[in-house]
């Protein structure tokens, strides 16, 4: 079979066949384009027009306590304070210094006589006994003894002279002032003390005794 002749093109007639293909496919792309461009508008403009969702719906999530959901447990109970107080100490051995205290804050007016004062002694040390001068004195100085129970009670008293009591009036009632007094507790047994007692008839004025101080 004999070939087919080709046919020579006319390279102005081809350059312009070509020119006008490129037109026609550039006219599509921008026609393309500009539905492209106009459905991103139309997108936009229906985005614009919707109304604003709600701005709680913006916020962050919270964030999940990490707390611990056990109940607390409550503080406990503070128990009261107890104060054990030691007990009181118990009596003590009766000392001179003791029988000295005690005296002196037993020294004062004799309960049992009249118008008479029992004191410490200005000389030779021991008891004075100033007395109204309506009592007959004692002219010597006297032992006085007195018995002392360790309940501080006095139990016994008496002149080392039995006979005092029975012949002078100040010596009785000296004896039963003196049973008056009490002294402080103490441990142990029973006790006797002495005491040097010497007796003086007061100074009257005006019918008054003065007590010697």
């Amino acid at each position: 079979v004999p070939a087919s002749p080709q046919i020579a093109r006319d390279p102005i007639v081809a350059l312009a066949a070509d020119a006008g293909l490129a037109a026609d496919a550039t006219d599509l792309v921008d026609e393309a384009a500009d539905e492209a461009i106009a459905a991103v508008d139309g997108a936009a403009a229906q985005d614009a027009a919707a109304p604003p969702d709600d701005i709680d719906d913006a916020k962050p999530a919270p964030k999940a306590s990490t707390a611990s959901t056990k109940p607390s447990r409550p503080p406990p109970k503070r128990r009261p304070r107890v104060v054990v107080e030691a007990p009181p100490p118990g009596p003590q051995p009766l000392t001179s210094d003791a029988v000295e205290a005690a005296l002196q804050s037993l020294l004062g007016k004799a309960g049992a006589c009249r118008n008479t004062n029992i004191t410490n002694a200005r000389q030779g040390g021991g008891l004075l006994v100033d007395h109204c001068p309506s009592y007959k004195t004692v002219a010597s100085s006297q032992q006085l003894l007195v018995t002392i129970d360790p309940s501080g009670e006095v139990k016994g008293v008496r002149f080392r002279n039995q006979s005092l009591s029975s012949t002078s009036d100040i010596a009785a009632c000296i004896l039963k002032s003196v049973k008056l007094w009490r002294f402080p507790a103490f441990a142990g047994e029973t006790v006797e003390i002495g005491q040097r007692v010497t007796f003086k008839p007061c100074v009257p004025i005006n019918n008054k005794c003065v007590f010697v101080k």
